[in-house]
């Protein structure tokens, strides 16, 4: 039977709205479903359409925050309630609130004083604070003693600024119980690193020549949107290193860090993202932006960006590269001289393995 004028107008009306969702929730799962995701030679499809559960006893969210962040970040918590993984796992979300931020005393609301979000979140206080890694590494302490306890645990960081999508931690599970590798770390976006970009040649120690081949590629875990991480490589040695640590650009290169920590420890990273057709730039909630926000305080995408325009093929190319860019070239740089201490051996290893052009394991 035909449709009348109204009922195509209704049709019409409601493929509007279909799109508009669509385009605003394009990386959950409306465009995007679990048994639906184009995966290719990254997991075992078979495995990550059924993934099996009872083979994690206990998910591990772990994040920090700022005191004056504090009291905003109820869409993010409330986001991490809506995970429908939630309903095949035990997820516990735990806050790493350290005695200082930046150098200050830190004063944290208690749980009574904030929503009810926060009734169920685990508190670690007055923590070391160690930078930007701070938002993993207390938990995965913690959740090494699990593990080494005989309980199968995961460990992934969260950020406090983003909005994740209900099967966010569905799709970052079934991808890791999907994968025969072990030990292996499941991360939802690959930051690339090419040093010849930007700046003066880096000389590599003792033999002043360039440290860096021209236009090579260092890629390397990058914790936005979330990394999932096997809760081994999170020893205390790390800790106290880092929070002994007298370099800035060590200390404040949190993904770098972790990713050559990986390596050490032979872990296989599967950049999940890369098989994805999602827009986590959409995830960001407002006050991500804010003078608190942690990647403006590593003088990150948040500080003054400078700009090098280059020409290739006689079209303009813009080319952008934040102090925080330069801050990992200077961390690899440092890294590559030696330095006392089992840590700092480890991490001048696989920067020297970085550099040789021996990146992360992929699967």
């Amino acid at each position: 039977m035909a449709l009348d004028a109204y009922e195509w107008w209704f049709v019409i009306l409601v493929g509007i709205v279909l799109t508009i969702l669509a385009v605003h929730y394009g990386s959950t799962w409306l465009l995007c479903p679990p048994n639906a995701i184009p995966f290719v030679r990254i997991v075992d499809r078979a495995r990550f359409d059924r993934p099996a559960w009872n083979e994690i006893d206990l998910v591990i969210l772990s994040f920090t925050t700022s005191p004056q962040r504090q009291p905003k970040i109820d869409p993010f918590l409330q986001a991490l309630q809506r995970q429908t993984a939630r309903r095949h796992v035990e997820v516990r979300v735990v806050a790493a609130l350290p005695r200082t931020f930046r150098g200050k005393p830190a004063q944290y609301l208690p749980a009574n004083q904030l929503s009810p979000l926060w009734r169920d979140v685990v508190r670690l206080e007055r923590v070391e604070d160690v930078g930007p890694a701070t938002k993993v590494v207390h938990a995965g302490c913690l959740a090494r003693q699990l593990s080494l306890q005989g309980r199968r645990v995961v460990i992934i960081s969260v950020d406090d600024d983003i909005n994740y999508p209900p099967e966010w931690l569905h799709c970052l599970l079934a991808a890791y119980l999907s994968i025969r590798t072990r030990p292996v770390a499941v991360c939802m976006h690959a930051a690339s690193l090419m040093p010849s970009r930007f700046g003066p040649t880096h000389l590599a120690p003792l033999t002043n020549k360039p440290l860096f081949a021209p236009d090579q590629r260092i890629q390397f875990v990058e914790g936005f949107a979330g990394v999932l991480y096997p809760p081994e490589v999170f020893t205390r040695d790390l800790v106290e290193y880092l929070d002994q640590q007298q370099s800035r650009a060590i200390r404040l290169s949190d993904d770098l860090i972790l990713s050559l920590w990986l390596k050490a420890h032979q872990v296989a990273v599967c950049n999940l993202g890369a098989a994805l057709d999602f827009r986590p730039d959409t995830w960001a909630l407002p006050y991500g932006e804010d003078d608190d926000a942690l990647h403006v305080g590593t003088d990150g995408y948040g500080a003054c960006m400078e700009e090098w325009f280059r020409f290739h093929s006689g079209s303009a190319m813009v080319s952008y590269c934040s102090p925080n860019t330069k801050r990992y070239v200077e961390c690899i740089e440092e890294l590559c001289r030696d330095g006392p201490g089992e840590v700092r051996a480890k991490l001048a290893r696989s920067a020297r393995e970085f550099v040789a052009g021996e990146g992360l394991i992929q699967v």
